[in-house]
């Protein structure tokens, strides 16, 4: 069934009711016939698909009391659905949620309960562009150096208002890391000299008291040096 935002009047819409399927493209809201549901064709899509099962799994097998302390933790998070919408997940859905996002990043997953309530902050990050790599050149506040960061950086395009083309490459340094960390060796692609350009990178912190962030998506503009 479709995920109706109420306002006023409804304001958004996404899933499906009966044969019509709402959801958001670049140029605003759409309805379309309900599609087939595709069968996982990507490593990424098949790899998801697995850590969901696992995860699932594995907290059933957690004592009761493990589950408890999950269940504290997920009350003082709030997480926003994909209408934008803030909620507070249960229990299952907070360690199902922290056990995907580790695996996705390619961790070991840690499935200790947070020690501290609340969502981790990311440093403010400053990207740098040397051609032809791009780097992560500071922050601010420097991290604790028992954190991780999960840092996921995506091909470059002419600049426009979502990325849509797929990952370029995927880091995961510990906060005690040294800097300047180079994200991609060559951003530039195949985009000839003096091209403008624009990359996206996706940046999620695990800190010390194993407490998740919520994704940060940051783009960083640049014009292409062809070395």
């Amino acid at each position: 069934m479709a995920i109706v935002s109420f306002g006023p009047l409804i304001d958004g819409a996404r899933g499906s009711v009966g044969g019509v399927t709402f959801s958001m493209a670049g140029s605003g809201a759409t309805a379309r016939s309900r599609p087939r549901p595709p069968r996982p064709r990507t490593t990424d899509q098949v790899a998801a698909q697995s850590h969901m099962a696992q995860s699932a799994a594995l907290w059933l097998a957690l004592p009761i009391i493990t589950q408890g302390q999950w269940a504290v933790y997920s009350q003082s998070i709030t997480l926003y659905d994909s209408l934008g919408r803030a909620y507070k997940p249960t229990a299952r859905q907070a360690f199902m949620w922290s056990y995907c996002i580790q695996a996705s990043g390619g961790l070991t997953p840690n499935m200790t309960y947070p020690t501290g309530l609340g969502l981790a902050v990311i440093p403010t990050l400053t990207l740098t562009y040397s051609a032809p790599a791009m780097t992560l050149s500071a922050w601010a506040p420097a991290p604790n150096i028992l954190s991780q960061f999960v840092i996921m950086i995506y091909y470059a395009d002419k600049p426009h208002a979502f990325n849509r083309l797929p990952r370029l490459n995927m880091v995961a340094p510990l906060g005690s890391v040294g800097l300047p960390l180079t994200l991609a060796p060559n951003i530039n692609g195949t985009w000839p000299n003096g091209t403008e350009l624009r990359t996206w990178i996706g940046v999620r912190l695990i800190d010390e008291n194993h407490r998740i962030s919520t994704r940060l998506m940051q783009s960083k503009d640049f014009t292409a040096v062809v070395i």
